[in-house]
């Protein structure tokens, strides 16, 4: 298997909690609502408590909640001091009075999604993944470029008020890689939080996980390089 390039090379994870609690370090003591260990809420919240010197388990609880509304639902009988989640809990959170503590994209440097290919379909078909490759980036290249009608795409998919489709469309439009480019330090990021998950001490070429050859070919060929 191969990354062969990034969709979201930002978080869009974030810490929501009750309103008492300013900043992070105020949830010492307390307890964070996750979806289930090992989860990427699970790895944010990990993330986030030791960049402020706090060790999750001991410091803060971490807490399996269900999904997003299982855990908002959790903040609301108080289960739970706070909670990690993606868009669009921080703007349902907000509406209820809940505080946005942290995101995640400004401490973990992580990418959160990419487009993952077989070494036999690399090998068999690469026109078909080069193709697959640049509709991706033609995709992120209009939500980039044509930010109204993305946004009203979305509000017909999604079924949602365009209010709601705007404040979406803000939360997750940060992460959204413009043209699939798959960084060196993301990739070592993906690389070593994905051992450390796994509980593994072994040095990994990059060559093993990713292969940016017709990433490149792709972007050449939509003038983006």
């Amino acid at each position: 298997m191969k990354l062969v390039m990034f969709t979201q090379e930002k978080l869009v994870f974030f810490l929501v909690a009750k309103p008492q609690f300013q900043k992070v370090t105020d949830l010492r003591g307390k307890t964070i609502g996750i979806s289930y260990f090992g989860s990427s809420t699970h790895m944010v919240a990990e993330g986030i408590l030791r960049h402020y010197g706090m060790v999750p388990g001991k410091d803060v609880n971490v807490l399996p909640s269900g999904d997003d509304q299982g855990r908002l639902a959790a903040l609301d009988v108080g289960r739970i001091d706070a909670a990690v989640g993606i868009p669009p809990l921080d703007i349902v959170a907000a509406k209820k009075g809940y505080k946005i503590l942290a995101r995640a994209g400004d401490y973990l440097k992580l990418p959160q999604n990419g487009i993952i290919v077989t070494d036999k379909k690399l090998e068999a078909s690469p026109d078909q993944v080069k193709r697959v490759i640049k509709g991706t980036i033609e995709s992120l290249q209009f939500i980039k470029n044509q930010k109204e009608e993305a946004m009203e795409i979305l509000a017909r998919w999604s079924r949602l008020d365009k209010d709601m489709a705007k404040a979406i469309f803000a939360s997750y439009g940060p992460g959204y890689s413009t043209d699939g480019t798959m960084t060196e330090e993301g990739l070592q990021a993906a690389l070593q939080e994905g051992l450390t998950r796994a509980k593994m001490e072994k040095k990994v070429p990059l060559s093993r996980i990713a292969d940016g050859r017709l990433l490149s070919e792709a972007q050449k060929e939509l003038g983006l390089r």
